[in-house]
């Protein structure tokens, strides 16, 4: 694994509370497999922050949606956009289409397209 990234998530470990903020250029450049990694290595025990361009998308839907919005990051405990590391694959740029609406509480999860179905599995369940 890149100890650069390591050292970079430790450093930042260090110095908040089990909350880290990955500079963008590593969403950018980071693979699956390093993502894969990082996440098994620090497990359920470390939160990051979301990239910008996931931030940026939510907080559209925060205007166009308020009601999914509080659904998903209305929380007096949490603060929004932070999430467990363990989805960090999932925040791979050049793998993914970004963090998925999924968990609502409060709402229909109607938020679905066949057009985000993209591969053989998905239009089973569609």
């Amino acid at each position: 694994m890149n100890n650069i990234i390591l050292s970079e998530i430790y450093n930042q470990l260090e110095k908040s509370n089990n909350i880290i903020v990955i500079p963008e250029d590593l969403f950018i450049n980071l693979t699956k497999e390093q993502a894969i990694e990082i996440s098994a290595y620090y497990n359920h025990s470390v939160l990051i922050k979301l990239p910008e361009k996931e931030i940026e998308f939510y907080e559209w839907l925060k205007e166009n949606a308020p009601e999914i919005w509080d659904d998903l990051w209305l929380d007096e405990i949490n603060q929004p956009y932070i999430v467990s590391i363990t989805h960090l694959p999932k925040l791979i740029y050049k793998e993914n289409k970004g963090f998925l609406i999924c968990d609502l509480l409060k709402n229909d999860n109607y938020y679905f397209s066949p057009k985000m179905m993209v591969d053989e599995e998905a239009k089973i369940v569609v």
